[in-house]
């Protein structure tokens, strides 16, 4: 078999790289997600910037982050996850290389439809349940699914309600949340992931193949119904409270436990299986 492949250690990353625009504005204060062009063979790229010493909180967070990186680096390839070229670092960051993916994702095919046709909902979420199969059964969990994480190279055929999408349209992107995962494995620390994609025991550190499944029905929601299943209201976490175990986490839980989800929208009366499909 091949050698195991590791995060390089490197003098400077611009040894290797040009670095070009911002893709979109980091939430993050230490990090950052541009276009780059590797110089010796001119292949796009995306680089996601972790910037040293304030992207890690500890020690233990660095070394949980390494392991998840090279687990993720070693990974087979598939055509509906985005490729990781190589991780490097250098004195002042790590620097994720990944497959600039054509297309727009999710969200923004969202924004420009307004709502997704029922066919190729349909097929959108064949293509990433597919996808999901191949990372769960290599025992990773992605804990970050959302609209903005799932990529759409459409090749402009989704304007048709007839029409299907090409095969491997769909593309999972960004594994920064994404850890090997076993039945057996301790709890989670921290509640990662995004407002109404987090499953209910997510928020008490139980993450599993399941919260990237419900993640999937609150896709399938938005994009037949261009909005979320849940109140905005629910979540109402400040900063620094989504340790498990947190009072707030706990609420938030007890919450979607007992939330009541609107089924009775004209898409679902029309299509019952879509609905029994966002339920699961």
């Amino acid at each position: 078999p091949p050698p195991a492949r590791t995060i390089q250690n490197v003098p400077s990353f611009a040894d290797y790289y040009d670095m070009g625009k911002e893709v979109m504005p980091s939430t993050h204060r230490y990090m950052k997600v541009n276009f780059a062009v590797r110089k010796s063979d001119k292949q796009e790229v995306v680089v996601k910037v972790r910037f040293k010493p304030s992207c890690f909180r500890s020690r233990q967070d660095e070394k949980k982050w390494r392991q998840n990186t090279e687990f993720l680096l070693n990974l087979p390839g598939n055509l509906g996850v985005a490729k990781i070229y190589e991780v490097m670092e250098d004195p002042t960051a790590f620097y994720i290389v990944m497959e600039k993916v054509g297309g727009l994702d999710l969200f923004e095919t969202l924004e420009q439809m307004r709502k997704i046709p029922v066919a190729t909902t349909r097929e959108i979420m064949r293509q990433l349940l597919e996808s999901l199969v191949f990372l769960h059964s290599h025992c990773a969990v992605h804990k970050d699914l959302k609209l903005e994480n799932v990529m759409l190279d459409s090749a402009g055929e989704a304007k048709s309600s007839k029409s299907s999408l090409p095969p491997q349209a769909v593309k999972v992107i960004d594994f920064d949340t994404l850890e090997s995962w076993c039945p057996s494995g301790a709890s989670a620390k921290d509640v990662v992931g995004t407002d109404q994609y987090i499953s209910q025991e997510a928020y008490a550190g139980k993450y599993s193949p399941l919260s990237d499944i419900f993640a999937c029905g609150v896709i399938l929601y938005r994009l037949l119904t261009g909005k979320f299943p849940f109140h905005d209201d629910m979540f109402d976490d400040e900063a620094g409270e989504n340790w498990v175990g947190s009072p707030k986490m706990a609420q938030i839980r007890r919450r979607l436990k007992v939330a009541k989800v609107d089924f009775s929208k004209e898409v679902f009366q029309e299509n019952s299986d879509a609905a029994d499909l966002a339920l699961v």
